[in-house]
């Protein structure tokens, strides 16, 4: 997730996407929020590639983070 969606395959990036909400209860506190997971989901909120963006967004809704909501805004 850390890179753009290689144009050839988005699918990827939009499965790992998928799985955020499923395994964030598995993260500690630090790696949910400093830098990691928040960050690389929000970040894909730039990605090239409109359905990256869209799964990002659908990610960070059922994640119920308001922190994300400037990020969400932004785009």
């Amino acid at each position: 997730m850390r890179s753009p969606s290689d144009p050839q395959d988005t699918n990827a990036k939009d499965d790992a996407l998928t799985l955020v909400p499923k395994i964030i209860k598995y993260f500690s506190a630090q790696e949910y929020g400093n830098g990691n997971v928040m960050d690389l989901t929000m970040n894909a909120l730039k990605d090239p590639d409109t359905g990256v963006r869209l799964t990002a967004s659908i990610t960070l809704d059922r994640l119920g983070d308001i922190s994300a909501v400037a990020a969400v805004m932004s785009v």
